[in-house]
Parts: structure tokens; sequence; C-alpha cells
């Protein structure tokens, strides 16, 4: 997954085949623990007015004419684009990263592990008189969570408080608890970048900064000419907030 916010760019910048971008990672990974993530695609992008566009197919992105159209056309302040590996659901439209509900977009590497399993304990967690229903993914689960504990007003609290529960959960079973995550998000002002793991073993998640351009965020690094500086590793467990104005990274509390 890549994501972007700052000066207006090319989609094709991150998500072009020529420089190790999005395509090429989800045909050949390098950091990931799939090889290849061919169970489709989807891309979130904001026009010069700001408002949020969304393409996404089951295709595998480096297959996919639409997908490719779209990041050599559009040029965009803030996108955020997926190339889908299913460890959990169906390959269809609805399973397809960046997912929307309301003015957020959420993309997510990793996996709840023993998640069939878990299912119906994790989904009690959400509120049953809300109208918000995630659907078969570990992916839209941990968004709802996110959402119920007050993603817009505290993000990091939020992810403090969803995490924790879900911990909490798989510690009342008699199941390993194996919660591997890293995340992007958007509520169309600010970005999001979540690294995350109840071990030493977090996905991997890349952050490239160019003072008074932007921040990329990627899942491994992207070869890019038109962006030089160098990508860091975000830490473990940890937020990291992007702004049209910079970024900070802060440590989770308490997972």
């Amino acid at each position: 997954m890549v994501a972007w916010q700052g000066d207006s760019r090319p989609l094709a910048h991150l998500i072009g085949e020529s420089n190790h971008g999005l395509q090429a990672q989800a045909f050949c990974s390098k950091k990931a623990k799939v090889g290849q993530h061919a169970d489709g695609n989807g891309v979130v992008w904001y026009s010069a007015s700001m408002h949020r566009e969304k393409y996404c197919s089951t295709l595998p992105a480096w297959d996919d004419s639409d997908f490719a159209d779209i990041a050599n056309t559009q040029v965009s302040r803030l996108f955020l684009a997926h190339a889908r590996a299913a460890t959990t659901g169906s390959v269809c439209d609805s399973n397809c990263h960046p997912f929307l509900h309301d003015g957020w977009s959420f993309m997510h590497n990793g996996q709840i592990a023993h998640f069939d399993q878990l299912r119906e304990s994790l989904f009690a967690l959400l509120p049953k008189d809300k109208p918000l229903r995630p659907g078969a993914t570990d992916s839209e689960l941990l968004f709802a969570l996110a959402l119920e504990a007050g993603l817009a007003t505290d993000a990091a609290g939020a992810w403090s408080q969803t995490l924790s529960l879900i911990r909490d959960t798989i510690a009342g079973s008699n199941l390993k608890c194996l919660v591997r995550c890293s995340a992007v998000f958007s509520d169309g002002e600010q970005t999001y970048a979540l690294r995350y793991s109840c071990d030493d073993k977090p996905p991997s998640l890349f952050m490239q900064s160019y003072e008074g351009k932007g921040t990329a965020i990627a899942s491994e690094p992207v070869l890019n000419d038109h962006l030089s500086a160098p990508w860091q590793s975000l830490p473990p467990n940890s937020l990291t907030t992007i702004s049209f104005e910079g970024h900070k990274t802060a440590r989770l509390d308490g997972v």
C-alpha cells in the first residue's frame, strides 16, 4: 500500500511499475510475508476541490489497465492505494481496500490470527444498535472498532482502545494472541499511519518526508526520481499523523 499527502502529485509517482511502485510491489513484494498481492486493488484520491473519488477491482494491480490509467492521468494532494492479498473473506469488490465510511478512508495490511474462530467474539464488541456493520474481513472489523472507539476525535486513543479490546478478547479464548497490523487512513484533512504488533514482527511501513512538499507512506520503499528523500521505517507500536504542514510520530499507549 502507498499514500501521499502534500503538493499535487501524479498518482503514478507511487503506483507505477517502473519505480517499484505499488503495481510492481503487488507482483513481487520484497518485504511482505506474501510474495504476490493478487486479490484486488483499490485507490482513493481527492480532486483539486478535495472531492473524494474511489476505484476498486478484483484484478491484480499489475494487470488492471483501468487502475494504471487512473495512476497515469490523475494528480492529487492526498491519495491512498492498496493491493490485496486475502487472508480472510472472499475476493470481491466489497472486500477491496480502501474502505470508506462517512469522511474516512481506510486500508490495512496484516491479520488477526485465528480470525474465523474469533469472529463471533470480536463482532460482539460492536454495539448492536449502531447501523455500522463491517464486512467479512478482519480489516473491516478493525476499522469499525476504531470508528466506534472515537477515531474522529482521538485517533491514538481510539487505536489504543481497539487493540486492547482485541487482545483482551483473545486472552479470554484458548488461542494464541497474534495481531499484526499496519494501516493508513485519512479523513481528507489528515492522514494517519499505524504500525503495530503484539510480537516483534509488525508489518513493514515506511515514510518519506519532504519539507514544504509533503509526505509519502508505503509498505516498502518506492524508488522514485521525483521524490529523492530517504525512506525511514516507522517505529513499531506507533501512530504517525500527517497534515499538509508536516508530520509527527507518537508511541501508542497501553498496547
